[in-house]
């Protein structure tokens, strides 16, 4: 995460942002803040939420600009923005490494109906478990039935104790659980 902090190109003198401790140069000075430790300096500082907010400099024109590292903040969303700082975006696994914790893409209006899944991919419940062969059965079923890269499960219903069988995406015998109900 990048955080950078400008004064506004008309401010004519440097700006102190007290609850952090940092001085801004004027006429569009910067500072850029990469760290951990700034960057929940920043989330917390009230200062930095007033001096970006201010519009000291006429309506929607504040004192200091706040950025992403790609674009300027809008005043309006300044709020937001440093609520969510130090929230890291989510990463779904790759299938060989796994997942980093974060907050989850943000759906477009498309999505209304669809589910993040563990790749961070949003997807059709209908189209998203194409990988998937569960259901539940009223006999035992071979290794065949459950196709080579898929994964899936079922209740085989012919066994007295009524066998859960988890296959793994090879198609192979992952576990049994007997009484899963």
């Amino acid at each position: 995460m990048t955080l950078v902090i400008k004064s506004n190109p008309a401010q004519a003198t440097a700006v102190l942002v007290r609850d952090m401790g940092i001085i801004i140069p004027p006429t569009g000075g910067s500072e850029t803040f990469t760290s951990r430790e700034n960057i929940d300096r920043a989330a917390a500082s009230t200062d930095l939420f007033t001096l970006a907010t201010d519009d000291a400099h006429g309506v929607g024109s504040s004192t200091l600009i706040l950025n992403n590292g790609t674009a300027d903040i809008q005043q309006s969303n300044v709020g937001s923005f440093l609520s969510n700082i130090d929230l890291e975006p989510y990463i779904g696994t790759t299938g060989l490494l796994p997942g980093v914790q974060g907050l989850v893409p943000a759906p477009t209006v498309f999505d209304g109906a669809k589910f993040p899944r563990g790749d961070g991919v949003w997807a059709d419940p209908a189209l998203g478990v194409a990988d998937y062969a569960g259901r539940f059965e009223t006999a035992s079923i071979g290794t065949g039935d459950i196709p080579d890269g898929k994964w899936g499960w079922w209740f085989d219903t012919n066994v007295p104790n009524r066998l859960l069988h988890i296959r793994n995406r090879g198609g192979t015998l992952y576990a049994t659980e007997a009484n899963p109900l």
